[in-house]
């Protein structure tokens, strides 16, 4: 059993609730909990693991603790919520000093005033040997406007909010398995160290009810795409030229493989967007107003599956993106 099987096994499990006021738990980026007949409350936890999704010696406790809030928010995004509160919890080795956490709380302080987040509670541990950071985030929306992963329809068109695939290449970059110019090599570095949650992305696709169905990109393109079809009982179909890459990482087209890494790469942390058609002209009219990027990538289908379309032809995509186990 993998952990995409692992966690519908969960959410199988848990699909029934003691309280009334729990809409949707496992199985989406957040849990909604009714708070009133309006507004909705919304929760999720990451974990971020020594040598799993970081590296320590690599990654300036600072740097780490922005990339931990961040991505925690971009659960809250891809929800199309407002995040409010968070809890921190951390489980270090003894050979960590006092030195290290207060960098590292700094980051996540940083982190949580930029997007106006209260740091309001956590917990502490030690570790025998790794590093072990959890993020808990609290959000709130209107209840009518939540935008889950289940909603999308056969005709809708498939969106992405930024550039994929930098983030991966960052990490190749971080291990120095291939070497860049050094502008390049901190964009892509940095993309991987520091991503940003694409809040005010979906807070417009949630407000203006642009979005039939969204997910943030931490598994992969093609993963997490997956999700909306799997919610949604349809398919999809991306067109490869369609794909966007940063300047940086198309500069390195000759050494790395771009497209795999924009389908599989992961922890991009944009957001996956699907639009009726019928509201495409308006939702392009006003991210393009707000200075935000989206990029239309394909479109979704009713046959089951995920292809790619190219001058070659159609071809079926394998479904697969970071897993644990």
């Amino acid at each position: 059993m993998g952990e995409f099987e692992f966690i519908r096994f969960l959410e199988g499990e848990n699909s029934s609730f003691f309280h009334k006021e729990v809409i949707r738990g496992i199985g989406d980026d957040c849990a909604v909990i009714e708070k009133d007949k309006d507004s909705v409350i919304l929760i999720s936890t990451e974990l971020f693991i020594e040598d799993i999704h970081f590296l320590r010696e690599k990654t300036s406790p600072y740097k780490l603790g922005i990339k931990a809030v961040n991505a925690s928010l971009s659960d809250i995004a891809a929800m199309g919520g407002v995040p409010l509160y968070l809890l921190s919890s951390v489980s270090v080795p003894k050979d960590i000093g006092m030195g290290y956490l207060e960098v590292l709380y700094k980051g996540i302080k940083y982190a949580c005033s930029r997007y106006k987040v209260d740091i309001i509670g956590g917990d502490t541990s030690s570790s025998i040997n790794r590093i072990a950071i959890s993020i808990t985030v609290i959000g709130k929306m209107e209840k009518r406007k939540v935008v889950y992963r289940k909603g999308a329809r056969p005709g809708d068109l498939i969106y992405v909010t930024g550039y994929l695939g930098d983030s991966a290449a960052g990490l190749f970059l971080l291990k120095e398995e291939i070497d860049a110019p050094l502008d390049v090599k901190k964009k892509l570095i940095d993309s991987h160290n520091i991503p940003e949650p694409d809040i005010l992305a979906g807070r417009i696709a949630s407000e203006y009810e642009f979005a039939s169905a969204m997910i943030d990109i931490s598994d992969g393109l093609v993963a997490d795409l997956n999700h909306i079809c799997e919610q949604s009982n349809v398919g999809a179909i991306l067109n490869l030229e369609d794909i966007p890459f940063s300047k940086e990482l198309f500069s390195l087209k000759d050494r790395l493989s771009i497209y795999e890494l924009a389908l599989y790469g992961g922890e991009d942390y944009k957001l996956i967007i699907i639009v009726r058609p019928e509201k495409r002209r308006d939702f392009e009219e006003i991210f393009k107003k707000r200075g935000i990027l989206c990029f239309k990538i394909g479109e979704i289908k009713k046959e089951k599956g995920i292809k790619i379309s190219s001058k070659e032809g159609i071809k079926e995509l394998e479904i697969r993106g970071y897993e644990h186990f």
